[in-house]
C-alpha cells in the first residue's frame, strides 16, 4: 500500500498498532531524544498520562466518527465500483468499513480497538475518573463515575439519556423524559461507553463518555 495514501504502518504488523505502548516513541533508538527525556521525568510523563486520558476519555466521538465515515464512503461508492485501476476489489471496499483487508486495518474496528486498549492501559495508569459528579457548566450533571448498578443524570430540563458501546449500539435507555433520567448499567461489562443526552425534540444535546466498572 502505498503510505502516501494515509496507511501509516511503521513496518510493523496490525496487532503491533492496536497494541502501541502509551509512551511508544518511534524512530530510530535515540532519534527522539526529547520525546525520551520528557517521558522519563516522573512529573512530565504523569502530565502526559493526565493528558491523554483526558483525550480518550472525553476528545473521542466514535458514533460522531462512525457517521462521518459512512458518509464519505456513500460520496464516493460509485466511483469507487466504476474505478478500472483500482488496486483492491469493489467488495475489500466494503469490507474494510468493518474487516482487516490484507495488511490495511478495518476503519472502524481499528478505531474501536485501538481505544479499547488505550482505555485499558490508562486504567493500569491510574486514569479513572473517579470523582463524585460531573458538571458540564450548563446545569447538566452526570454521576458517579466510574459507574456500578446506574448512571444518574440531572438537567435543568426534560430529556432523555442513552448509553453506546464503541460500536455505536445503543444499549441501554432511560425511561422517557426528565429532568433526572437514570440509565441502568449493572448489566454491561466494565469498560468504557457513550452517554447521550438527547432533548425533547430528539436532538442531541450532549454527551460524555463515563466509565462501567463492577
Amino acid at each position: 500500500m502505498n503510505e502516501a495514501f494515509g496507511v501509516f504502518q511503521m513496518n510493523m504488523g496490525l496487532t503491533q498498532l492496536r497494541t502501541l505502548p502509551l509512551d511508544y516513541v518511534g524512530g530510530p533508538p535515540g532519534g527522539r531524544p526529547l520525546y525520551q527525556r520528557a517521558l522519563a521525568d516522573p512529573t512530565l510523563r504523569a502530565e502526559y498520562i493526565d493528558a491523554l486520558c483526558d483525550l480518550v476519555r472525553n476528545g473521542v466521538d466514535t458514533i460522531a466518527i462512525r457517521v462521518k465515515a459512512d458518509s464519505l464512503r456513500a460520496v464516493i461508492d460509485e466511483a469507487v465500483l466504476t474505478d478500472t485501476h483500482k488496486f483492491f476489489t469493489y467488495q475489500q471496499f466494503n469490507q474494510n468499513r468493518e474487516q482487516d483487508v490484507n495488511q490495511t486495518p478495518g476503519v472502524l474496528s481499528f478505531l474501536r480497538d485501538r481505544i479499547d486498549f488505550l482505555d485499558a492501559a490508562l486504567v493500569a495508569e491510574g486514569c479513572v475518573t473517579a470523582i463524585p459528579e460531573i458538571t458540564d457548566g450548563s446545569g447538566l450533571s452526570v454521576w458517579p463515575i466510574p459507574a456500578d448498578d446506574v448512571v444518574n443524570v440531572r438537567a435543568t430540563k426534560p430529556i432523555s439519556a442513552s448509553l453506546f458501546d464503541t460500536q455505536g449500539r445503543v444499549l441501554s435507555r432511560s425511561g422517557g423524559l426528565s429532568s433526572e433520567p437514570t440509565v441502568t448499567t449493572g448489566s454491561l461489562p466494565s469498560g468504557m461507553y457513550l452517554l447521550v443526552i438527547s432533548d425533547a425534540s430528539g436532538t442531541r444535546s450532549a454527551q460524555q463518555r463515563v466509565q462501567i466498572l463492577h
